[in-house]
């Protein structure tokens, strides 16, 4: 039992003494925890929330639907601040919500205790419309959603940065080539795009997407615009995996995010090492983004021989399994052990957690 402990304690230490700075390792400390305990809240409240003031304040939610619910929940529970009562449009106002009332935006303004309250937007697809609605009336918009709303609405606005582009360690190179493993709509190699700017004499992308419509639209959108970003690419219907085969898969043609691998998938999709791509008229890999739902462990064993001899720059998603967490550095570390590591987190719930390997 006792050697036992000593090898979870040098698996740690090890991880830990990998990393490049103390943000690095203070979201891999609480994300372990959340994986050994389930115990989510040092989550929330180190990282999520980290950057709050620490005198208690309280807001109202703009938006009642399940996105703002959601944010009501998560707030009330891992914070100091208090949610008073949520504003929406349409919603039936004789109805309350956890005890908080409804109201509209002009019951707010005239209410003695609550229009005092920081406004936050709970809401995605009315993000605009509804700051456009506060920024007329002249109310105060909280900083929360520069924390909680979704990540491609402040893309848009620019304010927040790149998810697997926005540690100040990645370095551009002369001929960058890239791999994007999980490439949905084309979205992240535009994104990949815009990091390179003019710092990459030559940029060449190569994209795998195992679902069929999804790599018909990522090539569609790709070649839309690759005589601005000036760039060759190439769309692969395959996922990345350890070895060739035929996987079960499920295609969530509502929800293309949540498309994956799975036991009870609707439809089968084709796999491959990277290790077994030919690489002849781009030349190897010199950054390599992974968001495969779950499959990232199988994706860089399948590219061990490229990541031994070639050291790209990876971006790795590390929260679709609780072990990703451990697993996937020590994996790395194993390959080539002069990786430096960082972790950056990206959302307002346990998603969107990424390994730099530098």
């Amino acid at each position: 039992m006792f050697d036992d402990f000593k090898k979870i304690r040098k698996t740690i230490y090890t991880i830990l003494d990998s990393m490049g700075d103390d943000k690095s390792k203070l979201i891999f400390e609480r994300r372990l925890m959340y994986s050994l305990t389930g115990n989510e809240s040092p989550f929330y409240k180190d990282i999520i929330f980290s950057d709050f003031q620490s005198d208690l304040f309280s807001v109202a939610i703009f938006g009642c639907g399940n996105c703002g619910q959601i944010l009501e929940r998560i707030i009330e529970m891992y914070s100091y601040i208090d949610v008073v009562c949520f504003i929406d449009n349409f919603a039936d106002r004789t109805e309350l919500i956890n005890g908080k009332p409804i109201l509209s935006l002009e019951q707010f303004l005239s209410h003695p205790v609550y229009k005092k309250s920081e406004v936050v937007i709970g809401s995605v697809d009315y993000y605009h419309e509804i700051k456009q609605q506060l920024d007329n009336t002249g109310v105060t918009i909280s900083a929360l959603p520069i924390q909680f709303i979704d990540l491609n609405k402040l893309h848009e606005e620019g304010s927040c940065k790149t998810q697997y582009f926005d540690i100040p360690y990645l370095t551009h190179a002369e001929r960058e080539v890239f791999i994007d493993g999980g490439g949905l709509n084309g979205e992240t190699t535009f994104d990949f795009l815009k990091w390179c700017g003019d710092f990459s004499k030559s940029k060449s992308v190569v994209v795998f997407e195992p679902s069929i419509e999804q790599a018909d639209e990522c090539e569609k959108n790709l070649r839309k615009e690759q005589s601005q970003f000036n760039f060759d690419f190439k769309v692969v219907k395959k996922g990345l995996y350890d070895n060739c085969q035929e996987l079960k898969f499920n295609t969530s043609p509502h929800f293309p995010k949540s498309a994956c691998v799975s036991n009870y998938g609707d439809t089968a999709i084709s796999v491959m090492a990277l290790d077994d791509y030919d690489f002849m008229h781009t030349g190897f890999p010199t950054f390599i983004k992974l968001d495969i739902e779950g499959c990232e462990y199988k994706a860089l064993q399948g590219m061990t021989n490229i990541i031994r001899t070639h050291k790209p720059k990876l971006a790795v998603s590390i929260y679709h399994k609780p072990e990703d967490i451990w697993e996937i550095p020590l994996l790395i570390k194993s390959i080539r052990n002069d990786y430096i590591f960082y972790l950056r987190h990206y959302s307002w719930n346990l998603a969107e957690t990424v390994l730099y390997a530098i």
